[in-house]
């Protein structure tokens, strides 16, 4: 929460969390018990999650907007090769 610097106490950054991931619930960690990534350079938080809610791959990723703009842009999925949540497209899409 603090390195996203995320301007709320805990309850509103849940409710945001919620509210941001309510119809990609529930989410499964990529690997087995994998846990987001804190980037403390850029202040982002990352992770890749197969979404049961529509049966795809995704990726959550915070921070602040400066960074998050720039970090987003350049990771930026073209759907040709290896998704970022890394698992090869194998017919879901």
């Amino acid at each position: 929460m603090r390195v996203t610097q995320f301007k709320g106490d805990a309850v509103r950054f849940y409710e945001f969390l919620n509210e941001l991931l309510t119809d990609y619930s529930p989410l499964l960690t990529r690997n087995s018990g994998e846990r987001a990534h804190i980037d403390p350079t850029t202040g982002l938080v990352h992770g890749g999650y197969w979404s049961r809610g529509i049966g795809a791959s995704i990726v959550v990723c915070l921070g602040p907007k400066d960074t998050f703009d720039q970090s987003v842009a350049a990771a930026r999925w073209t759907g040709n090769d290896e998704d970022p949540a890394g698992r090869e497209r194998s017919g879901v899409a």
